[in-house]
């Protein structure tokens, strides 16, 4: 989600106008929801 060269001390969390930032953490509760088995539902894909 974020480059390499664009992390420093100052940069570690991306900004929320990152368009990959929703998809990509919405991705990461499904799963973790599923591995927990609490998922209601498989999620659309």
């Amino acid at each position: 989600m974020i480059a390499a060269d664009e992390l420093s001390e100052e940069h570690i969390v991306p900004s929320v106008f990152n368009p990959a930032v929703v998809p990509t953490i919405a991705r990461a509760v499904a799963a973790a929801a599923i591995a927990d088995g609490v998922a209601r539902r498989e999620p659309a894909h």
